[in-house]
């Protein structure tokens, strides 16, 4: 019975490999981008829209045609302030993800991986120098496979882009600095995530996200606006399946960034478009659409 099961697993297995030859997305970085007050604790929601379309490397192959991946996410996020120096962030996302194909239409939706992160404070704002702020902070933490990843379809193991988590504990490392003078400022992000085999033998490569955004800072009575335009590069290194590398996973891509920050008293709204500009994933077989995330926070 137990060998009769291992050989119906390497089937689906092997069977979900050939029909998933063109991934879709796999979990991105945690961005923050430009954060509010450091002295103040807050909690929030933040909306994530990202899109693939994605073309079969064999044109002549009858059996695969395109797709379209579509994955959105409800994440809940906190800051807590420890001490002077020392922050705690916690991301619990919810996802809704979608891949639509010539005959067949796939939706998964649930609790997605959390994120837990301690960062420090190298840099504080001076408060001897008020026409200049600088912003330093760097932390490093530790993704959780609290998202489901071997969920089936007709009895088939779907493909771990797909699924609502990876399966795997990684590590993520953030960087994160902010300086402005005056009203003008700019705000640069680095992250890289660690990422670690999950039981299905499946590992997805490592993620890098840097990120750098031009803003400006005007004063409205009790309104603070903080209008931004900015570009983001992402690398992902290719996935591993059972040490293998995996075909048309991994690549580069590109997006130029316009966004809007709004706070009234303790409240923060903000809305990021992203307009993908270049990139090569997938060996070229997978193309990104336009992304859109907000954001809205409670300072306490």
């Amino acid at each position: 019975m137990y060998k009769n099961f291992n050989i119906l697993l390497l089937v689906m297995l092997s069977f979900n490999s050939l029909a998933c030859d063109v991934c879709g997305c796999s979990s991105s970085t945690a961005n923050f981008g430009i954060l509010p007050s450091l002295s103040k604790h807050f909690v929030g929601v933040k909306y994530q829209y990202t899109g693939f379309q994605s073309k079969p490397h064999d044109l002549n192959d009858i059996h695969y045609g395109p797709s379209d991946e579509h994955f959105q996410s409800i994440e809940l996020w906190a800051r807590t302030v420890i001490k002077k120096r020392f922050q705690l962030f916690t991301i619990i996302p919810y996802n809704f993800n979608s891949r639509k194909e010539v005959k067949s239409t796939t939706s998964l939706q649930g609790l997605g991986d959390a994120t837990v992160l301690l960062s420090y404070v190298i840099v504080t704002p001076s408060i001897e120098n008020k026409n200049w702020y600088h912003s330093l902070q760097a932390g490093a933490g530790i993704k959780l496979p609290t998202g489901k990843y071997n969920q089936l379809k007709n009895n088939l193991l779907l493909h771990q882009n797909i699924q609502l988590g990876t399966g795997s504990f990684d590590f993520p490392i953030n960087i994160n600095y902010t300086v402005r003078y005056k009203l003008m400022g700019l705000n640069n992000e680095l992250n890289y995530r660690l990422n670690r085999l999950n039981k299905m033998g499946y590992q997805f490569g490592n993620r890098l996200q840097a990120s750098s955004r031009l803003f400006f800072q005007r004063e409205l009575k009790k309104i603070t606006l903080i209008p931004n335009l900015g570009f983001q590069y992402e690398f992902a290194k290719q996935d591993l399946r059972n040490s293998i590398p995996e075909d048309y996973t991994g690549g580069s891509l590109g997006f130029l960034n316009a966004g809007m920050d709004t706070y009234y008293k303790k409240i923060g709204m903000s809305f990021t478009f992203q307009q993908p500009v270049l990139g090569h994933f997938g060996e070229g077989h997978i193309t990104s659409n336009p992304r859109f995330s907000s954001r809205i926070l409670f300072l306490f």
